[in-house]
């Protein structure tokens, strides 16, 4: 068995030792039948580097 302190320590250093973090999301709508516009965008942390960003956008026509 282990002591509860112990236990917190494990987590503690696990949860620190995460270093980098991205996140993104989506929007997307439809224009009428023909059109789709996407929206993408997202973020990112890195230790040893820039935060990083971007966006895109796309116009879809299906014919």
């Amino acid at each position: 068995m282990t002591s509860k302190g112990t236990d917190n320590v494990a987590y503690s250093s696990f949860f620190w030792a995460i270093d980098d973090a991205a996140i993104g999301c989506r929007f997307q709508q439809a224009l009428g039948r023909r059109r789709i516009l996407r929206l993408d965008a997202f973020a990112s942390l890195q230790e040893d580097r820039d935060e990083g960003c971007g966006v895109c956008s796309e116009l879809q026509v299906r014919f």
